[in-house]
């Protein structure tokens, strides 16, 4: 069996990267990420497997960038700048899901914290790793903490 084959090229292309965002934490990061595949924009994240082995490091190494083309810089800028929606359909004739808010400042921009990893650490340093739960959630807006009182 014969193959037919062409030499490459001197020269290959390669296509203008540019950082649109930056993510020390790689939950934020595979996000945004997924963000801009969903739209049909190809990206990926630059370091993610140095912050994969030892997050420590990514803060020496200026963090995770999310790397897009050139000419879809401006587009997954706009993508990514998009606020948080306040409610969002959930399947066929379904109730839209209501974004939860905080009660302080009324932002969007919360996370549900369900183990607090502080004491948990401390007790690792005390005695043994004792996961500890908090299940609460938390404003990145304002910093407010508080907790779900169910119907």
């Amino acid at each position: 069996m014969e193959y037919e084959w062409e030499p490459a090229s001197a020269e290959a292309d390669h296509p203008k990267l540019v950082a649109v965002a930056r993510f020390r934490d790689l939950e934020q990061a595979t996000i945004a990420r997924g963000l801009l595949q969903s739209a049909g924009i190809d990206c990926f994240l630059a370091d993610e497997n140095m912050v994969r082995m030892d997050w420590f490091w990514s803060n020496m190494i200026g963090n995770m960038r999310l790397l897009v083309r050139e000419e879809d810089a401006e587009a997954a800028t706009e993508i990514l700048a998009q606020p948080i929606p306040q409610t969002f359909p959930t399947g066929e004739g379904g109730e839209p899901f209501k974004q939860p808010k905080c009660p302080k400042c009324g932002s969007l921009d919360i996370q549900f914290e369900g183990w607090d990893r502080g004491a948990s650490l401390t007790t690792a340093y005390v005695l043994a790793p004792l996961p500890i739960r908090r299940d609460a959630w938390k404003c990145n807006a304002c910093g407010a903490r508080w907790q779900e009182v169910p119907d």
